[in-house]
Order: C-alpha cells, then structure tokens, then sequence
C-alpha cells in the first residue's frame, strides 16, 4: 500500500481527523526536529494516538522508546496515564489473535494468514514457478573451477563410471549445461541420480531442482523437497534456502514455517543473500521468532550488500523511517536506487517518492516521474498509483484524469484495496472516467472487503442512498460499523446516526451518543456538533450545558456552520457559558457569512437592538434580507417592519407588504395579521376588505390574539362577513384568554349588555378588572362603574374612585368627570373640591358642546363651577 502524502498544514489536519500514519509521522518530526522544532512532549502526544489506534510502527516506536536510554521521553510516557496499558492491549491484540493485522512496511494492513503471500507477491513470486529456485540456480563454488579447466571429459566420465560421486556430478552439471560436452540433459539427469544417491550433496540440489522445475523429469515438487532436505542437511546453502521457501509456502511438502525459519536461518549464517533477506524477513515481522527490528534491520543489511534488491529496497524502507535503525533518509535513497538500478519496482516507487517528497534526495519531480513510470510498466501498484496521481495533478506530465483512472484499474485488479477506493472514487463522481455508481459500488466493495475504511464508508453511503445499489439501511449500518470499529471518524458518526434514528440498527440514543463521542474525539465537526446537541437537550446523555458548549465550540473552531450558530445563542442566552453577547455576535457573524439564514436573522436581531454590537439598523436589515432572500420566515417579517418603520432603510410601505406577505404565506401569523392590517386600511397595497380578512383568520386561527379580537370586530360588525354577535363573543374571548386586552374589554361589554351572549355581570366585572390591569382606560372607567353601584361586583366606592382616577390620568374624559363628582361629594374619598375642579376644567378642556351641556346641568358640581370664573369661560365657549 503507497504511503499517504501530506502536506504541513495537510498533515495536522489528517492527524486530528484520527489518521494513524500522519500521527506518527508527526511523532517522528517533532523527536527528531525534522521540518519543525523538536518538542518531546509533542512527539509523546502523536505517539499516543498513533499507538492508540493500533498502527504496528507506533508501537515498535514505543518500545524502541521504553528499551531506550532516553529517559526524559520514557519518563513523559509513563507519567501519561494509561498510555503503557493502551500500547501492551495492542500488542496483545495484533501478536495473539489467529487474523491480527500486521503492519506491512510499505503502508496498511495485512492479516497474518496472508502476510507469507503479500511477501511472497512483493518479491515476484506470484508466478507458478518458485522464485527460489530461478535465483538459486547457482555454481556452486566446488563447480567453479570446472569452467576453467581443460581436463579431459573423458576423465571425467572414467572416474563417473567407475562411481566416483564427485565426477558423476561434475559430469552431470557439464552434460545439463554443454560445457566441454554437446548438451545433453536427460544423461545429466541420471548421472545427477547416480551422484544424489552416493550422497553427494551438490548433486542432491541439483537433482531437487530439475523435479521442482520439471526439467527432463516429470514435476515432482514432493521428490524435490526430498533432494533439497539431503543436501540441505550436509549444509548446502541453496538446498536450505530452497527447502525454506518450499515450508514456508507449503509448496511440495506440507506447510511448515518454523521448519522454514530455521533453514533459512541456516543459509543466511552461510552468507547465502537470498536467505538473509527471508530470515530478515521473518525477525521483522515476527512471524515465527521474537520480533526484532533491530536484528531484522542487520540482516537486510548483510542481504543488502550481497546486492539482494528487495533487500535493498527494505533496508531502504526502515532506514527512511528509522524503524529497527537510526533514520537516514539519504541512506534510505541510495539503497533505494540501487534496488531501483536493478529493476526491482517497489524500489523504483520508493525511489520516485523520495524523489516526489525531496526526502533524502533533492526534490525532482521529474525524475521521480522516470522512476514512477519504470515501476508502474512493470505492474507495481505503488508506482501505477504514483502515476495516477501525476496525471490527477498535471505534474510533468499532462493533466488526465482519465489516464489516472486507467492506473488506478491497473492497481486495483491486482487487489490494492487504496486503489480500489481511489478508483471508485472518480466513478461515483465521473471524475475523469463516465459516472458509473453501479461499478463504484463494486469496486467499494472490493476494497470494503480487504478492510480499507474509506471505502467501507463510501459504500455504506450508497447502500443508505440507493446509488447505484439496491437501498439497504441495515447493510449501510454494517459497513459503517466495520469502519467506526477501524477509528474511522466519519463512520463513527454515521453508526450513531444509525443508533439516533433506528435506521439499520434498533434504536438506541445512548449508544448514538457513544459512537458521536468517539468521532467527536478524532476532531470529526459533525459528531461535535451532534453530541453537542444531546447534550443541550438531554437527549440520549444526561443533559449537561457545558460541555454542549464545549462540543459547540470545538466544531465552531472547524467552520460547522450550525455549531457556530447554537454557541453564539449559547453565549446570548448564557447557556453552558458566561453570557456574553459580543462573544455571541462573533459566532452568529461567523455563521452568517457562511450563509446561514438562522445566524444572519439573529445577527440581525443584535445590530437592530445594539445587543453586544454597535446599534446599527442599516446593518440589521441588510442581514435580514440575506436570511429572507433564503426563505427564512421571521427574517422576511423583519425586513418588511423595517419598510415598515423607515429604520435601516428608507420608509417603503410597499415594500413592507410584499415583505409581509412572503412571511404570511409560509404561516407566519404576526405578517398575516399586520398584512390584514394594511390591506384594511389601504396602507401600500389597495383595499381589500376579502383579502384582508383572509389573512387575519388565518392568524387568527394560529392563535394569534389581536388577530383574534379583529375577527371578533368582523363578526361584531358585519363587515365582510355577515354580523354575528354569538361569533364575535368566541371570537373575543379566545382573544381575552390569551391576554389582550381589548379583546377583555369588548367581552366583558357583550357580557354586560348581553349582546350576542346571556348576560352576566360577575363575569363582565372580571373581564373589565382583567383589561383594566393592563391599563386599558376604558375597562378602568368601567371598573370603576361596577364597583360604585355593585353590578357584578359588591360595591365599594373607594375602589370605584380608584379605577376612575386610573383612567382620568390616562385623559379619559368620563373617567374625569366620575373622578370629580365623587371628589367633591366625598364618595368613597375624602371631600376635596380643589382637586374635583382640577378635574373638571380637565374635562371642560376637552369637552365638545354636548359635554359641556351635560357639565353645566351637574347639580352635583353647580357650586364649583358657579364659583369659578375660568371654568364657567370654558364651559361657556
């Protein structure tokens, strides 16, 4: 599997989001200061996270660490708690389970059941013939000098007859290979046999190989096995390494690795190259021995300058990362282009990355392109990814995506599950290749299959959607779970999605919670946010206001427009946080110019009232409008009360209509009832009396009260509709019990008169108190009424002197003149003709000729106004 590759910035952010590899690669930058400051306590931080996810280098870089003589860093990581515990159940984990993963060197995952195969694969032998036995195919030393020799063959042959085993050899190799004889392989075959079976043990080997390969004898990998394990056991170096690689795959003889490991070990102490690359191999990896980096690093190393490439190539690999060896990246280069020298194509895309990244190397692209290319004809999926991503980018090379894609196919039938999803990726897109969601999904499903994450997700995505598959919610629900259970964050969330809402899974809020925490925990914004909102509304977890603040937060700092939006109304409310609306003006801004019609009608709200920002009207309504451009109903009600009231814009009552309008049609009651309002009375629109009370029912009937009290006035009247009085009354008291009060007023008149409903003083009384405490004037005269003569109420003259004077300082004229009669008689309060003539000249002022005639025929107030010249002129006039 290719490495990742980041950019700085890139890097963090892959980190955060729970990527294992850039976490470590983090590690090691901030240890060894490469490209950053060294800071140990941050290296220790990367390390944990790496290690908590299970990534097999984190944890050989924590035990290199623990075995150590760096005791500053082993001190940090035992005083981070639980951090020991968490690598020691990894270990547990990836060393004892039959399927564990093992960390192929080269990127991803592997189980152990396949690892002798991905090895096997990544040093050519996928092909039917052993590899072994191509590249072991060797004159042995004693065989050398024959070369250079004009001896007799004749000699040779003598000796050969006479059944001398050396000469029925040398004979044998000469008759196979035509040196100093025509060629003539059936006879060498049997003076190989006649050799073998004296025990001679390069003729054992040689023997082995001509079954193995079915060479003039019939195949017979069983008899080869059987001729290699001879020699082998008089120590012929190439009959060990043979009979290794035969245990190892189970090839002729019944599969046997820890037989394997030791001939291996057998041939590497002979300095056999081929061998100390398997038994490298295998201390690496810890297949059969102990792990051991260290001892593994030595031997590729001993393989490596024997000229062994894919030993080359590996030695490259751990000194380019400093596994099991001091990092040297241009170390790391150079055996990486020695390997690559010798056409070995993984060595060739290690080469071309190194060349991409400027890693040991200068950076050139170019060149890294030349040796990209050279893998990649030879079917290395490495190098074909490479290649794919040149194309994607246009870098040296033209930009095709198309030519990508065909790249990508190339790595992905050959079962590199990255590849696989990559290509999927540009399907379900039709991204350089026609959009085809039919094949993404299978090309998903492979890699799902082989454990990649990312397209466990992806698939899951169009098996919830049905794109390009049959809908299945509950297969979703599977492949997300079997990325969630990987770390991956995304699929974190969506396994709670699933939980939150039953689809897939039974539902379940509390384990909803738990899978949005975890991705909420690798820094995923839509699981901070969701958790968030739990947590606000108790829903699934106790409810807890801060740390949904917290959550908000974290995903707000990420640019979750929603989050940003709930902290900054956490922070006007003062909800989970100190109440702070400058602070929340910050966050609701933030969201706003993300275009988020919610945060923009708020903001709005704060520049039209001065809420933690300057008052600004202008400002307020420019918001407004991009929240009601979107749809978003009280903002278009904002927008048409500011036409409406010429603030932060100039007064437009058109406008305002139109703007009230839009809110109405979506249902809001408030603009049904004000657009009533103006198609009453003509106010920007025409009159429309129908029309008008079309929208003020339908206010009406959401409960909106003043809209109620208007349709009980319809009702009252006859306007419009046919009057009804019985109707009005519902209508009116609807109103009232909602608290308005002239609704208060106008029930408790029909329920004193007895218009439209039974009579009922008591019940007036109320409803008058209940209007009169709102202050409206006339329900306080008429309060007053009742209580001086006791309808409905038991009178009490003082209270009734109290209610008029309520509604005579409010200037209702009645209210004044009661307030006077009952001042100057003393009725209720004490006799105060002073105050009784303030308030008549009160009335006088604004009395019409009738009142004045009604004032002047008060014998109850002859003597004040008979005394008074000023009040008898203006009752006169």
């Amino acid at each position: 599997m290719k490495k990742r590759i980041y950019s700085q910035e890139g890097l963090k952010n892959s980190a955060k989001r729970g990527d294992a590899n850039a976490q470590f690669k983090l590690f090691r930058y901030y240890y060894k200061g490469v490209n950053v400051l060294q800071d140990k306590v941050e290296a220790v931080k990367w390390l944990r996270q790496a290690v908590e996810s299970g990534l097999p280098a984190a944890l050989s870089a924590l035990d290199e660490i623990m075995s150590s003589g760096d005791e500053e860093t082993k001190k940090m990581v035992e005083e981070m708690g639980g951090f020991l515990k968490t690598a020691e159940q990894a270990h547990v984990k990836l060393r004892e389970i039959s399927n564990m993963s093992v960390s192929s060197r080269r990127g991803g995952t592997r189980k152990l059941a396949d690892a002798a195969k991905l090895w096997r694969t990544r040093i050519g032998t996928d092909k039917k013939e052993c590899w072994a036995a191509e590249v072991t195919d060797i004159i042995p030393e004693e065989l050398k000098s024959m070369l250079s020799q004009a001896g007799e063959i004749q000699q040779i042959r003598k000796a050969a007859e006479f059944g001398d085993a050396i000469a029925q050899g040398k004979l044998a190799f000469r008759l196979e290979k035509g040196y100093g004889v025509p060629m003539d392989k059936v006879e060498a075959a049997k003076w190989y046999l006649a050799s073998a079976g004296l025990g001679h043990a390069p003729a054992q080997y040689y023997l082995g190989l001509l079954y193995f390969k079915g060479d003039v004898v019939a195949q017979n990998k069983a008899k080869a096995a059987k001729w290699f394990r001879k020699a082998a056991i008089k120590g012929n170096g190439y009959a060990q390494h043979n009979l290794a690689y035969m245990l190892m795959a189970g090839d002729g003889v019944p599969r046997d690795r820890v037989e394997a490991f030791e001939w291996f070990r057998a041939a590497a102490l002979q300095g056999l190259g081929q061998s100390q690359f398997f038994y490298a191999g295998h201390l690496y990896y810890g297949f059969i021995a102990p792990q051991d980096k260290v001892e593994a690093a030595k031997w590729y190393r001993k393989s490596a300058e024997q000229g062994v490439p894919m030993a080359q190539c590996d030695l490259g690999l751990l000194l380019k990362t400093g596994d099991g060896v001091a990092q040297n990246e241009a170390e790391a280069a150079a055996w990486f282009r020695k390997a690559a020298e010798q056409g070995w194509p993984p060595a060739q895309s290690s080469l071309a990355e190194a060349f991409y990244e400027g890693v040991g190397v200068p950076q050139d692209k170019v060149e890294a392109l030349k040796w990209s290319q050279a893998a990649a004809v030879q079917g290395d999926p490495a190098g074909q990814r490479q290649m794919a991503r040149a194309h994607i980018l246009g870098e040296e090379t033209p930009q095709d995506k198309a030519k990508a894609a065909e790249w990508l196919r190339k790595a992905a039938e050959q079962g590199v599950s990255v590849a696989q999803t990559q290509l999927a990726i540009m399907l379900a897109n039709g991204d350089g290749v026609p959009q085809d969601k039919a094949k993404a999904a299978e090309w998903f499903r492979k890699a799902a299959e082989l454990g990649e994450a990312l397209a466990q997700y992806n698939l899951a995505a169009l098996l919830y959607n049905g794109d390009g598959v049959a809908k299945n919610v509950a297969e979703a629900y599977k492949w997300n779970r079997a990325a969630a259970l990987q770390g991956f964050p995304l699929a974190q969330y969506h396994v709670g999605f699933s939980y939150y809402f039953g689809e897939g899974v039974t539902q379940n809020k509390g384990e909803a919670a738990k899978w949005c925490r975890k991705a909420a925990e690798q820094c995923e914004a839509l699981a901070q946010f969701q958790i968030a909102a739990m947590l606000s509304n108790g829903d699934g977890v106790a409810k807890n206001a801060e740390e949904a603040a917290k959550w908000y937060r974290a995903a707000a700092l990420q640019g979750h427009v929603r989050a940003q939006l709930q902290l900054g109304l956490s922070y006007y409310l003062g909800d989970g946080v100190p109440q702070d609306k400058a602070e929340a003006a910050e966050w609701l801004r933030k969201a706003a110019e993300q275009g988020e019609a919610e945060a923009q009608y708020n903001l709005g709200v704060l520049l039209h009232n001065g809420e933690g920002v300057a008052q600004n009207h202008a400002e307020a309504v420019k918001w407004n409008r991009e929240a009601a451009l979107q749809g978003h109903v009280r903002a278009q009600f904002a927008v048409g009360w500011s036409y409406f009231t010429g603030e932060g814009v100039s007064q437009d009552k058109a406008q305002a209509v139109e703007w009230f309008r839009k809110a109405a049609e979506q249902g809001e009651a408030e603009a049904q009832f004000r657009l009533a309002n103006f198609l009453r009375n003509g106010e920007g629109v025409a009159k429309n009396f129908a029309e008008a009370y079309k929208w003020n029912r339908a206010a009406a009937l959401q409960g909106h009260a003043q809209a109620q009290f208007n349709e009980g006035m319809f009702h009252f009247l006859g306007d419009v509709v046919p009057q009804d009085k019985a109707e009005a009354v519902e209508w009116f008291r609807k109103a009232a019990e909602l608290g308005d009060a002239e609704a208060q007023f106008q029930l408790a008149f029909m329920l004193q008169n007895g218009e439209g409903v039974v009579k009922n003083a008591p019940e007036a009384a109320k409803w008058y108190r209940a209007a009169a405490l709102q202050g409206n004037v006339l329900a306080q005269h008429n309060a007053g009424l009742l209580c001086y003569v006791g309808e409905g109420v038991q009178e009490d003259k003082a209270k009734a002197a109290e209610w008029f004077r309520k509604a005579a300082e409010q200037g209702y004229a009645g209210a004044q003149l009661n307030l006077a009669i009952v001042l100057h008689q003393g009725d209720g309060v004490p006799v105060d003709k002073s105050e009784a003539k303030k308030w008549l000249k009160a009335v006088a002022r604004q009395a019409d000729e009738e009142m004045r005639r009604t004032l002047l025929g008060q014998l109850e107030l002859a003597e004040i106004i008979s005394q008074d010249d000023e009040l008898k002129r203006l009752l006169q006039n």
